[in-house]
């Protein structure tokens, strides 16, 4: 974590000068006193003053830029219009970043830090930034989030000579009428949601797909175009959009099992819904919800088997009731503990749950896998996430990850019973002898061996025929070759006929996949269905 955290060897050349400086100076010192006690005619102290002022102007050659790189810290004038607009809202400004100190998720270009700095003068929230150490989730919600994970993908779409780096746009081009269709319906609702009033574009930066998809999509009309020099002096236009209001709904549901329901999840909350629940997998899990500042009531369709015991909306306790079963649970609210621009509802039980005890198996010998015609006695979660998405590897048994993991494929092999043989990794980007190694290691395991695998960050580089027939022999289709930095995640079965694994590839979002209950933590405490909205008097 330090080391990663520092990025760049670069840093640590201060330290390393402070030390050379120190070195430099008995040096210095060393030779001086060589020279006073030699016989040269001159004396010490010319001689001291002649060497300063032939070590300072090595170090001013050494250090001189010519020219003095400079940049225009002017902010464009559109700007003053979005800090002349009164109320809090969010701006969208396209393309953008999400920056740590180990990855840029989105745009990773000097714009993204150009955008904070324009913050400054406008001081509305933004989506994007800059953030140290973050927990995975805050990076995560807005890749698995509704339209915002596909403007991601988006934003990368440049063409590039570079065959891998091709890979993105060319994927984005075969499937933009799927992206349009997919997110013209929910569009407005997500950028209501986020509170987005406004929308920046900066057409240089914006990759061709990326401005058609705006065109296309979104609900956007242009108010104001600004042209100019950018910070380094190259021509640049900025187009500002407003985004269509949308009305107040006196109510409305969520289905928590749907694709769109990302939206809503915060902290606490399993990845994948399961048989059409959303389980929490903390004490307390939140949701995120737009809600009028009026008053209201929530209405929880739950699932065994914890109910929640309290809640909070945005900080302000609330009490919870049961106004018609078990199975449901009401909470009231007023107008000024709902004026958040986006509300955090967040619900605590008491009773924990193992994830074994929520279900059993439908056979004796367990869950079955896939078409492989095997099973397993215990739960398996594998997850992947190509460099785009998220870059990630998870995979779980019970609920509990079984291995670190790193670049390349991460496999798990499990027994019948559950038990774990081995697990390995194998960075098939980049070192040419992994694809024989994995080879090897599967073929040592027994037949009928359960084998969980998840690609992280990028697996196709170094594959090879031999690695490509291993998986083959799992039961896995997917030759990965060609793929670059696609996420793979499979679950399957030495032995078992290619085709048959259970197994998810995808370039533009995770991969996921499980046998028996789809969650990704050990123990849950309560589970929610749906959550109605109606506004009350």
């Amino acid at each position: 974590p330090f080391f990663s955290g520092n990025r760049y060897p670069s840093r640590y050349s201060v330290m390393l000068m402070l030390c050379i400086a120190v070195l430099a100076a008995v040096g210095l010192t060393y030779l001086l006193s060589r020279l006073s006690l030699s016989r040269l005619s001159v004396s010490r102290h010319a001689l001291s003053r002649s060497l300063l002022v032939l070590v300072s102007g090595l170090f001013l050659v050494e250090h001189l830029a010519v020219p003095m790189p400079l940049s225009d810290f002017r902010i464009p004038a559109l700007y003053e219009r979005l800090a002349a607009t009164p109320g809090d809202f969010t701006l969208l400004e396209l393309p953008t970043g999400w920056r740590n100190g180990a990855r840029v998720m989105g745009k990773s270009d000097i714009l993204i830090m150009m955008q904070q700095w324009y913050q400054t003068a406008h001081g509305k929230r933004r989506l994007g930034g800059n953030t140290s150490r973050n927990p995975l989730y805050k990076f995560q919600y807005f890749s698995d989030a509704p339209l915002i994970g596909d403007l991601i993908a988006l934003m990368n779409a440049t063409p590039s000579a570079d065959p891998n780096q091709n890979e993105l746009p060319r994927q984005v081009e075969a499937s933009f009428d799927e992206l349009v269709a997919r997110n013209r319906a929910v569009a407005p609702t997500v950028l209501d949601f986020l509170g987005v009033h406004y929308v920046t574009v900066h057409v240089e930066k914006t990759p061709p797909l990326l401005q058609r998809f705006v065109a296309e999509v979104l609900p956007l009309t242009l108010i104001e175009q600004w042209q100019g020099t950018d910070w380094s002096g190259a021509p640049a236009t900025i187009d500002l959009y407003a985004v269509t209001p949308q009305p107040v709904q006196p109510q409305w549901s969520i289905e928590l099992a749907a694709t769109t329901s990302t939206l809503y999840l915060a902290e606490g909350w399993a990845t994948l819904p399961w048989q059409g629940v959303r389980y929490a997998t903390r004490p307390c899990a939140t949701l995120l919800l737009d809600l009028p500042t009026h008053p209201g009531q929530l209405t929880l369709q739950l699932a065994e088997p914890a109910t929640p015991t309290s809640a909070t909306l945005n900080g302000a306790s609330l009490p919870v009731g049961s106004p018609e079963s078990p199975s449901t649970a009401a909470v009231n609210f007023t107008a000024d503990q709902a004026d958040a621009l986006v509300d955090r509802f967040t619900l605590c039980a008491d009773t924990a749950t193992p994830l074994t005890a929520l279900a059993t198996p439908p056979i004796a010998e367990g869950w079955p896998i896939g078409g492989t015609g095997a099973a397993v006695a215990a739960d398996l979660f594998a997850r992947s996430a190509g460099s785009d998405v998220g870059n990630f590897a998870q995979i779980l048994r019970n609920g509990e990850p079984v291995m670190p993991t790193a670049r390349g494929y991460n496999l798990a092999a499990f027994d019948p019973a559950g038990a774990l043989l081995a697990t390995a990794t194998f960075d098939t980007h980049l070192t040419a002898t992994s694809g024989a190694a994995l080879a090897a290691w599967v073929a040592a395991l027994p037949a009928g061996s359960v084998v969980a695998g998840a690609v992280m960050d990028e697996a196709s580089n170094a594959l090879d025929d031999g690695a490509v027939q291993a998986l083959a022999a799992l039961g896995v289709a997917t030759d990965l070759r060609g793929r670059f930095r696609w996420s793979h995640a499979f679950i399957g079965v030495k032995g078992a006929p290619p085709g048959s694994a259970i197994e998810q590839l995808s370039l533009l979002q995770p991969a996921t996949v499980a046998v028996g209950v789809a969650v990704d933590a050990p123990t849950i405490y309560l589970g929610i269905r749906k959550v109605d909205y109606q506004m009350t008097d």
